[in-house]
C-alpha cells in the first residue's frame, strides 16, 4: 500500500492536481501562455491534462481495486529505497504547497 500510495501521488502530480509540484508547473505554463497570448497552447494544455488525468486515474483504480487470483510473491522494499520514496513524496507535496524556495533557486540561476 505504501508503494501504491507513492505511485498515486506521483501520478496525481503528473496530472496537475493542486497541492503537488506538478500543479505548480502547469500553473506557471498557463500563466506564461496567457501573458504571451498563446491561447491555442493554453487550450491544448488544459485538454491534454484532462485526458491524461483520465488515464492516470484508471491506473490508480487498478492499483487499489484488483485482488490477485493467485498468491503473488511479495518483495520487501529496502530501507534506503523506502526512505528515498518517502522523501520524494514529501518533497512533491512540500514544493506544491510552498514553491518559493525552488522559485528563488531558479531565479538566481537565470539572473
Amino acid at each position: 500500500p505504501w508503494l501504491g500510495g507513492t505511485f498515486t501521488a506521483m501520478l496525481l502530480s503528473l496530472a496537475g492536481i493542486p497541492l503537488t509540484v506538478g500543479f505548480m508547473g502547469k500553473f506557471y505554463l498557463v500563466v506564461a501562455g496567457v501573458s504571451a497570448s498563446f491561447w491555442l497552447m493554453v487550450v491544448v494544455l488544459v485538454l491534454t491534462s484532462g485526458i491524461g488525468l483520465f488515464y492516470y486515474l484508471r491506473v490508480v483504480v487498478a492499483i487499489f481495486s484488483r485482488q490477485p487470483q493467485t498468491p503473488v510473491a511479495t518483495t520487501v522494499l529496502p530501507l534506503a529505497g523506502g526512505l528515498t520514496l518517502a522523501g520524494l513524496t514529501l518533497l512533491l507535496v512540500w514544493l506544491g504547497v510552498l514553491p518559493s524556495p525552488l522559485l528563488e533557486i531558479i531565479r538566481t540561476m537565470i539572473a
